[in-house]
């Protein structure tokens, strides 16, 4: 039941509403008619309630009204409807408090809809001709889940089309509706769609005559809202995570990720500013700023056949001092890049970034380059084990502007660069950055032999894309901004100054 005039609570015909009011205002609902005819539209209030009953046309004019009962006194109108006639609702309060229950009656027979012309998605559709009163069907069925938009195009200044879309039947779920006003494109946008199904769109001529064109779209994604809901539901990610996760979505068009998925490549997304721990200080450390051993800010996951295969809240997108040492360290760009397998200084399975645009800092400003040499890998150095204090603490993380995974589930004593992924054999020893791996298809679990020598020798090939994107870093964070200043955090964001 709905308060907001604007967005009525639809009823069907045939099908009654049960609510409960007890103060006063106005409640909306709206139906729209299949078939031309009497309609009855009636309330029932229970015993102790007393409400008013009006009806209105969609452009708030008013078509009847019945006032005339008391408490548990029904209000009925009769209504002569047409074809497709959308009607307004306004059961308005009285006085007392209970139940009631809204209906809209009509008796079989009388016109029906006709039948609908079957339209393509994204085809440009000739002009078709319409007047006052008129009513065009279409349908159209989707080759996948998406969001589409419907929407109509009149021809001249003085015809004015509304649009209504309707799911699964020409009597099932209002998918969306527009109506603005004469020469106005009326568009019904962004609604999830589902491959096979059948959307049916009712163009109605308001006022004037003309052509109009109409046409729909559907917007490919990579995650449906149901892959979403149902991954921060179970895994209890948090609004920005969320947030990220609907903003893999804009990506879509973009023409390296349509050729991953037609190739049927992951996606590798890194979502700065979304990690576990986005606002970690830098330490010191023999007066060098550094990351704690906490210091990952970052989600990353991995994304095939529109599933989420791999997530970790563990991930970084930034080196361990962007400037500051006797080379300048480079810092990725924002952007979509190609990955090959590789083995990460010559030791374990990781994946190179093709042609990456990095940006790196001289002696006092920053600047444009180029790097051979961006990988995507372990974390190594995350802990180390000091007998003396009997517990990890923290050292390097290791980055000179590769992309890192923690391996904080693969904890071992005297951890070092060279050992980072020293798994069992039998692959029972699988952390973070393992399983992130295996994700890929770059490996099976056992990736290693008891000795350490790689098994799997298919390296040097495309195997997926990666995206970096920094969109909910804090530029306000004094350790980032000490570290990269202004112009630092919207370089690395646009690759521009």
């Amino acid at each position: 039941m709905s308060k907001d005039f604007n967005n009525p609570t639809r009823i069907n015909i045939n099908n009654p509403y049960v609510g409960n009011l007890a103060t006063y205002g106005d409640n909306w609902f709206y139906t729209e008619f299949q078939q031309s005819g009497k309609a009855t539209f009636e309330v029932v209030p229970s015993s102790g309630l007393s409400v008013n009953l009006y009806i209105y046309d969609r452009n708030n004019n008013t078509l009847a009204i019945s006032t005339s009962g008391g408490e548990g006194q029904a209000e009925r109108i009769e209504y002569n409807v047409s074809v497709g006639q959308w009607i307004r609702m306004d059961v308005q309060y009285s006085s007392g408090s209970g139940s009631f229950t809204l209906s809209c009656k009509m008796k079989s027979g009388g016109s029906v809809t006709p039948n609908a012309k079957e339209i393509k998605d994204n085809d440009y559709n000739p002009p078709v001709n319409i007047s006052k009163g008129q009513e065009h069907w279409y349908y159209v069925r989707f080759d996948k889940d998406g969001k589409a938009n419907f929407f109509v195009e009149p021809l001249n200044s003085q015809l004015d089309v509304d649009i209504t879309v309707y799911k699964g039947s020409t009597t099932g779920e209002v998918v969306g509706q527009s109506s603005k006003g004469p020469g106005q494109w009326d568009l019904v946008e962004k609604k999830p769609v589902q491959a096979g199904i059948k959307y049916y769109i009712k163009i109605k001529g308001y006022s004037g005559s003309g052509q109009y064109k109409v046409r729909c779209k559907n917007y490919t994604q990579i995650l449906s809202d149901n892959e979403i809901d149902s991954y921060v539901r179970n895994n209890n990610l948090t609004s920005i995570q969320k947030n990220a996760l609907d903003r893999v979505n804009t990506y879509a068009n973009n023409d390296k990720i349509k050729t991953a998925i037609a190739k049927n490549r992951p996606l590798i997304f890194f979502f700065e500013g979304a990690g576990l721990n986005s606002n970690t200080k830098y330490n010191k450390e023999n007066g060098r700023s550094k990351y704690s051993i906490d210091r990952y800010g970052a989600i990353a996951l991995v994304i095939k056949n529109n599933k989420i295969i791999f997530f970790t809240d563990q991930a970084s997108t930034l080196p361990d001092r962007p400037k500051g040492t006797k080379y300048d360290i480079p810092t990725v760009v924002d952007g979509v890049y190609n990955i090959n397998s590789h083995l990460h200084q010559g030791e374990y399975p990781a994946f190179k970034i093709n042609s990456p645009k990095v940006i790196r800092f001289g002696n006092t400003n920053w600047y444009d380059s180029s790097s051979s040499g961006i990988n995507i890998h372990a974390g190594y150095n995350t802990y180390k084990y000091n007998t003396a204090k009997d517990g990890l603490e923290g050292s390097w993380s290791n980055s000179e502007g590769c992309q890192l995974l923690s391996m904080r589930n693969t904890v071992r004593k005297n951890i070092t660069s060279s050992k980072c992924l020293c798994f069992d054999p039998n692959g029972t020893d699988s952390g973070i950055y393992h399983e992130f791996v295996k994700s890929i298809g770059l490996v099976n679990s056992n990736i290693f032999s008891s000795n350490g020598v790689v098994i799997n020798k298919n390296m040097n090939v495309i195997r997926g894309t990666v995206i970096i994107d920094r969109e909910y870093v804090d530029t306000h964070n004094t350790t980032l901004q000490s570290l990269y200043g202004v112009d630092g955090l919207k370089y690395m964001r646009k690759g521009v100054k």
